[in-house]
């Protein structure tokens, strides 16, 4: 993990989500060229092409579950969910 003022650079998930639970929500960037056509359920990550265009929450993540997930929260949601 990289600070530098306000902007912290993670070298894996692994950090971004250990500094997450220890500090609560981070500000992310992602891909979402494809949220047009989202509906519910673990957005695929090879829909992605890799260009950052948005800014979202990160709120949580699951790395129990059987497709480990991300939880994230942008202002077009109607209530964050866990």
């Amino acid at each position: 993990m990289v600070e530098t003022g306000k902007v912290t650079t993670f070298g894996s998930e692994a950090d971004m989500e250990k500094f997450m639970l220890s500090t609560g929500p981070i500000s992310i960037a992602v891909d979402a060229s494809m949220w047009n056509t989202y509906k519910s359920g673990i957005f695929p990550t090879d829909q992605c092409e890799g260009m950052l265009d948005h800014a979202v929450q990160a709120i949580g993540i699951n790395t129990e579950a059987p497709i480990p997930y991300w939880t994230v929260y942008h202002k077009f949601s109607k209530v964050p969910r866990p």
